[in-house]
């Protein structure tokens, strides 16, 4: 099973983005700074320039504000939901043994005795 993304909370989001546009900092010095995955400070970052949201963020904006702005269903380049193609899925399911072997790792998952 493949781990959930674990969303940066809304007071280091503030901070990434203070360290950024008003210290001028490098995504390795705010992830160091804020004890962070520097692809976390990016993605960080990436969502907001994406986002309509402009710097400086109004102090009294409400976090649910925030995190709507920045999660607002856009997903990052290269991470769009791509949908599995059926007529091949079918076509090999209807084969002999690969078939055969396909539907039983559908239904009894390799995780699913753990």
């Amino acid at each position: 099973m493949a781990k959930k993304k674990k969303r940066t909370a809304m007071r280091k989001l503030r901070e990434v983005l203070r360290l950024h546009f008003d210290s001028k900092l490098s995504n390795r010095q705010i992830a160091n700074a804020l004890q962070m995955s520097k692809i976390n400070v990016y993605n960080s970052l990436s969502r907001f320039k994406e986002s309509e949201l402009t710097w400086p963020i109004p102090e009294d904006m409400p976090d649910t504000e925030l995190q709507a702005g920045r999660y607002s269903g856009k997903t990052l380049k290269g991470q769009e939901d791509i949908l599995p193609d059926v007529q091949y899925i079918d076509e090999e399911l209807t084969r002999p043994l690969y078939g055969a072997r396909l539907q039983a790792c559908l239904i009894f998952p390799v995780n699913s005795f753990a």
